[in-house]
């Protein structure tokens, strides 16, 4: 983290040039020297103007101070006894309370003018009733902030009335990372990232973009992907990122992809156990002796030989011998769509808490269309098996029901009686047929 005594602050100084400076918050070299010509410069801006340095200045340094966990040089504490980012609000608040800051775009075209940037400032805690904020800035706020207690303050070098929603995901962002805690998903968001895009229950809605990536910015940028048609092909600037909704924009700016974890027991309370259905049902079999959950759901698509035939075998071998409920659901091998809004429904309507979803099986636009669902309800917990583990018992499991996504191993085990099971459900030369071997199933689960 660095500040400003470069003489590239003071050519953005002396040009009152806070677009840029905004634009490379948090890259400015703050070191021990203290430039005795500062306030001079300060003294010559028009009174708004030497505010808005002024603000911009405090903003910076408490990033610093956040950041490092210090102040770069004794002098600057100077300026923190004295000033604070916004009129009413002090320094030494702002470090006592949980800050973020997040940069957006505005677009200028309809004033005939260069693209300008806006930032937000995010303060969360208990702040003296005479520090006002700036929401009458943002109507309609109040639907994106998790505490009512969070304060919202604005620093723009263009216009301060804006026109559409393009800011809110710039400030669903800042809250997120407010409420999370996160230094490293703060400093990221603050410092790297332009934000685009109107947000409605969680999902990212289009904005138009005008003249905004006319910017000459060393960010990436988030936009909608409903507005990705709006880039023009000719587009040389930083990189964009086109997102449907804040866990996408969360993974972007983090840099988080999918987490793994630990090997772990079998998943335990399993309300309904979802299995695809193809031409190899030994995953399914494996699956459905190591969960402890009496309703089944078997899924399987048109075709007769290689889903249906196995799926109506597999439901009435399992109610007569392990007293389980086999539901049969059809669902679409060549339409992902069709197949995300049937399994989708059928979510919505079930009342179960947890669902154990088996995805080794179907083809790949079934599973697909699996794991889309279950991005959207976090409830739903996949679980795959290698053709090639030779392990007994062990899957792999994906589960979205937190960001970033986790997956890893699970073993489960149902005791000696598993064994007579193991040379067909995990050995490629198993000396049975699928149809054979489910015949002579006469496991029964203790309930």
């Amino acid at each position: 983290m660095r500040f400003l005594t470069s003489p590239q602050f003071i050519n953005d100084f002396c040009r009152g040039r806070l677009k840029n400076a905004l634009l490379h918050f948090g890259k400015r070299n703050y070191n021990s020297q203290w430039n005795t010509g500062f306030w001079d410069y300060l003294s010559q801006f028009h009174e708004e103007n030497k505010n808005r340095w002024i603000q911009f200045i405090g903003r910076e340094l408490i990033h610093c101070v956040k950041s490092t966990k210090q102040f770069p040089s004794s002098a600057w504490e100077k300026f923190a006894d004295e000033y604070g980012p916004e009129s009413n609000l002090t320094f030494k608040e702002c470090l006592v309370h949980q800050c973020s800051f997040a940069l957006f775009p505005l677009d200028e075209s309809a004033n005939n003018t260069e693209s300008q940037v806006a930032q937000i400032m995010l303060v969360n805690g208990k702040l003296r009733p005479e520090v006002v904020d700036h929401r009458h800035h943002f109507p309609g706020l109040e639907n994106l902030l998790a505490d009512d207690r969070t304060k919202v303050f604005l620093l723009s070098s263009g216009s301060e009335i804006f026109v559409g929603d393009s800011w809110q995901l710039a400030l669903a962002l800042a809250d997120k990372a407010l409420r999370e805690g996160n230094s490293s998903f703060s400093k990221e968001l603050a410092e790297n990232w332009l934000l685009s895009g109107a947000v409605s229950e969680d999902k990212v809605r289009h904005v138009h973009l005008g003249n905004k990536l006319e910017l000459n910015s060393p960010r990436q940028w988030l936009v909608p992907a409903a507005s990705g048609r709006e880039i023009p092909d000719d587009y040389k600037g930083s990189g964009i990122y086109l997102i449907s909704d804040l866990t996408q924009a969360e993974m972007h700016v983090s840099g988080a992809g999918t987490k793994r974890r630990e090997q772990s027991e079998w998943p335990q309370e399993i309300d309904e156990h979802h299995l695809l259905v193809g031409s190899n049902i030994k995953a399914q079999v494996a699956s459905i002796l190591l969960t402890d959950c009496p309703r089944i759901i078997l899924w399987h698509s048109s075709d007769e030989e290689s889903s249906i035939k196995p799926a109506n075998i597999l439901k009435s071998v399992i109610e007569e011998t392990i007293g389980y409920t086999c539901v049969l659901k059809e669902m679409f091998a060549s339409d992902i769509v069709k197949s995300e809004k049937i399994l989708r429904d059928f979510i919505k309507s079930s009342e179960a808490r947890n669902i154990l979803f088996n995805v080794t099986s179907g083809n790949r636009l079934m599973s697909y269309a699996v794991q889309a669902v279950a991005r959207l309800f976090p409830h739903i917990q996949l679980i795959y098996r290698e053709i090639t583990d030779e392990v007994p018992n062990r899957f792999k499991l994906l589960s979205y029901e937190q960001f970033p996504p986790y997956s890893g191993e699970i073993i489960g085990n149902i005791g000696s009686r598993m064994e007579v099971y193991v040379d067909f459900l995990y050995k490629k030369d198993g000396c049975e047929t699928a149809e054979e071997f489910i015949k002579k199933l006469n496991f029964r689960h203790k309930r």
